[in-house]
């Protein structure tokens, strides 16, 4: 019984003692699933930072190729400068030698007209023979010289400097920038379009390797021909796939930003290894685990020991050692949070903090800097970043102030905003090293788009010149009516419901010799003319897409008229590269004998070599080539004579005043000038018999207008 009694005497010990084990077990366990969920969120918020950062990263160092080519080209410049001073001074220079392919200097023949372009608005690039040079020239009175190196060498030494860079910043950094060079979009049977022309030092041996669309990753994912497909749009790209980390040797999952840089086809790629950003991370947790492990070990053993006399006293310690794991947790947890919500450079709350405080705000303000980019391009990135800093400090008094982009700025309102606001804003600019520091201002009180209204408001004031703008229900209603137009025009797209309107032009016995074809589109059952819709077309960046189908009808139609018909074609017609691929495919399909290309005539053509060019081509395959509104740009009848037009097309504004003795002289003029030169001409808009008689009196040969048809779809 005494036996019985001295066990029953330690049985609520046990008991105690048992229930505290389990507590610490359940503690632990608990503590550590708590750990790996905010470990999973975590690293998911942490990865999309990166993929921000690494965006910026190749959008940084495509700024940075550019001025590193900028800068080459202008020594180069200065030095060929110099150098055609000493061939000046110390030879004789009586004609335009070449020495190889690589130097051409000399004097100018002066029957000679070389092709040029304008690089970067500073840079004279001449297409000499099967090369290109950076040419210098001076004018010595009535002789010019000229100096030129072939451009491939200058890009050669751009291309040798800026990999000189990229294997600084590369060195030991597994989130390195790669280039790849693309040499087809149309790749081989093998799925072959480049190599790899440039990878860090660690990694020099695969330099060379080919690229193929059809070659996966070692877990059979095709992620070349995702990125490929990708550059070839025109646009930027993360892909997902493995490949060996320099830094641990083995085969890792990565994720890296494509983007192209297109004047030398060099596909940029920045990634970072997943396993970077979890190891980073599962560091900084296994050191709170570690503490955690460390504290639990020894609070059992000390629990064990001391357990019945200090029972009581040794709660408050456990408590206290459980209270300084969790500060410690919670240290971390706010560090990541911290990184998440807040700017590095200026310290302020960012998108993310903004998107989250949404709900405390009933107006928005979003601005940004007023030419920041160039500022940036001329002073240098760090200079750009003191203005920032400096733009902090200006409205340091508002309470809730974001930077929500490279040069974007928001500020939120607790109450519906005014121009007053707007106003504060905008006269918050200042100078800085003797620059105007201003911004480009919109706001909102949009409750459920804030964000997103305001910074419309901001891009239409930046597009209507205007300082600041305030989002309402007239610009909502504009906006949703202009929403609409587009997406009926890009279902008329889908649904090929653009058709070619045709109006007769006749001669001066008023026989049909000719049709226009002019574009129509049917939208929501009704038929509407380019007036209505072309603006709209080409801000969808859509216009493409109509003219294509519309060449491809006219063609078509073409086969079943006995007369020849025109197309219509701009200047952003002529240089699209599908558009005229489309328009040969054609040609060399059925020939051009029944097909007219009807060239505007305006200050649109901003490279009239472009445009010669085209017309060689198209007449190679017997079809006639317009300038319509012929008088209504700024081109002088040499620049006409050198496109060598078979008819040209008299702009409405000079047929429409034929009352004025001005006018008639005008197309006195024309005719003449075209008579001279074999070309016929074409009186539009003829709308009545007297502006009809007026007309054949001074000789005009053909004529258009509704005096003799309408625009029809005809019956084929």
């Amino acid at each position: 019984m005494k036996k019985n009694i001295l066990l029953l005497s330690y049985l609520p010990i046990v008991i105690v003692f048992t229930i505290s084990v389990a507590f610490f077990i359940f503690l632990y366990f608990a503590f550590e699933d708590n750990i790996d969920k905010e470990l999973k969120l975590t690293q998911e918020k942490v990865i999309n930072l990166e993929k921000r950062y690494l965006k910026k990263s190749v959008k940084d160092f495509k700024q940075t190729f550019s001025l590193f080519k900028i800068s080459i080209y202008e020594r180069t410049q200065d030095d060929l400068a110099e150098f055609l001073k000493y061939l000046i001074k110390h030879t004789d220079l009586h004609t335009l030698k070449l020495d190889g392919d690589d130097i051409i200097a000399g004097e100018i023949p002066q029957n000679i007209k070389f092709n040029y372009v304008i690089e970067n608005n500073k840079f004279v690039i001449l297409k000499h023979g099967e090369c290109e040079y950076l040419v210098y020239f001076t004018n010595l009175g009535k002789k010019v010289y000229l100096a030129g190196i072939n451009k491939k060498i200058i890009d050669s030494f751009v291309l040798e400097k800026i990999i000189s860079y990229l294997d600084k910043i590369n060195k030991n950094n597994p989130s390195y920038i790669a280039l790849g060079k693309i040499l087809t979009f149309t790749p081989d049977k093998n799925g072959n379009f480049g190599y790899l022309f440039y990878m860090p030092p660690n990694l020099k041996s695969k330099e060379g390797m080919i690229l193929s669309v059809n070659k996966p990753d070692v877990k059979g994912n095709y992620f070349r021909e995702e990125y490929f497909n990708c550059l070839k749009k025109g646009k930027s790209c993360f892909v997902s796939y493995y490949f060996e980390n320099p830094k641990t040797g083995k085969v890792e999952k990565k994720v890296s930003y494509y983007s192209l840089l297109h004047e030398y086809n060099l596909s940029i790629l920045k990634g970072i290894y997943e396993s970077q950003i979890k190891q980073e991370l599962k560091n900084k947790i296994d050191y709170v685990v570690r503490q955690f492990k460390n504290f639990f070990i020894l609070s059992i053993v000390i629990y064990i020991l001391v357990f019945i006399i200090f029972m009581f006293f040794f709660v408050p310690f456990i408590n206290r050692t459980k209270s300084d794991l969790i500060k410690e947790y919670e240290g971390l947890i706010s560090k990541l949070k911290n990184q998440y919500y807040y700017d590095e450079l200026t310290h302020l709350p960012n998108r993310n903090k903004l998107f989250e405080d949404m709900e405390k705000f009933k107006g928005l303000i979003v601005f940004d800097i007023d030419n920041f980019s160039t500022i940036n391009e001329i002073y240098g990135f760090e200079f750009g970043n003191e203005i920032l800093k400096k733009v902090k400090e200006k409205f340091r008094a508002y309470k809730y102030f974001y930077r929500v982009g490279s040069d974007e700025f928001a500020i939120g309102y607790p109450h519906q905003i005014n121009g007053f606001e707007l106003k504060n804003v905008l006269n918050m600019s200042f100078e800085y090293n003797n620059i105007d520091i201003n911004y480009e201002i919109g706001g909102s009180n949009i409750k459920e788009r804030l964000f997103q209204t305001a910074e419309m408001a901001m891009k239409m004031a930046k597009k209507n010149k205007l300082k600041y703008l305030l989002y309402d229900e007239k610009i909502e209603k504009s906006q949703k009516e202009k929403f609409n137009k587009i997406q009926s025009l890009h279902h008329a797209l889908k649904e090929k419901k653009v058709f070619p309107y045709y109006q007769c032009i006749v001669d001066k016995d008023g026989k049909i010799c000719k049709y226009e074809a002019l574009m129509r589109v049917e939208v929501d059952g009704k038929i509407i003319s380019p007036f209505a819709f072309m603006d709209l077309i080409k801000e969808a960046n859509i216009y493409h897409d109509f003219s294509k189908i519309m060449i491809e009808k006219v063609f078509e139609d073409s086969k079943k008229i006995d007369v020849p018909v025109s197309i219509n074609l701009s200047f952003e017609d002529i240089v699209n590269r599908e558009i005229n691929e489309l328009i040969f495919s054609l040609l060399e399909k059925q020939g051009g004998e029944n097909i007219v290309f009807e060239v505007l005539e305006s200050e649109s053509i901003k490279n009239f070599d472009m445009v010669k060019e085209f017309i060689v081509k198209v007449k190679s395959y017997n079809a006639q080539i317009a300038i319509d509104d012929f008088g209504s740009g700024y081109s002088n009848f040499v620049n006409i004579l050198d496109l060598n037009p078979d008819i040209i097309k008299i702009d409405a504004s000079i047929i429409k005043n034929l009352n004025n003795e001005k006018y008639r002289k005008i197309v006195e003029l024309i005719v003449e000038f075209a008579k001279n030169f074999n070309i016929k001409t074409v009186a539009e808009f003829v709308s009545d018999e007297e502006k009809f008689l007026i007309l054949s009196y001074l000789g005009i040969d053909e004529y258009q207008g509704f005096y003799f048809c309408e625009p029809i779809e005809l019956s084929l």
